[in-house]
């Protein structure tokens, strides 16, 4: 699952970055993604506090890809994600409560 980090690194003049994480479903019952601590520990040394916004890359949602607009250009179907400052154990995973999870479309182990 490809994640590209938008708004809160942008603030603080850093450049997006694009991210391969796999999902983990939580039963957490928020809508904030917690990070690996690698991650965490990045972000914060970059001075790019919570809350940040992530943006799931095209192709990765529920199966869906770019698709063709009537122009014949590429429109892409993205998923918005927040995180909170909040870590998981897993080093290459993002976690994602499954309520979340369920309404976005994706499932456990996507990548």
């Amino acid at each position: 699952m490809d994640y590209d980090m938008l708004l809160g690194a942008s603030k603080n003049g850093a450049r997006n970055q694009t991210l391969q994480l796999k999902v983990a479903l939580v039963p957490d019952r928020s809508c904030w993604i917690a990070l690996p601590v690698g991650l965490c520990n990045q972000l914060y040394s970059s001075n790019c506090m919570p809350p940040l916004i992530f943006r799931l890359a095209p192709g990765a949602v529920a199966g869906l890809g770019s698709r063709t607009s009537p122009g014949g250009s590429s429109a892409h179907n993205f998923v918005y994600v927040a995180w909170g400052g909040g870590t998981c154990a897993q080093k290459a995973a993002v976690e994602v409560p499954s309520g979340l999870a369920s309404c976005l479309g994706l499932r456990h182990g996507m990548s």
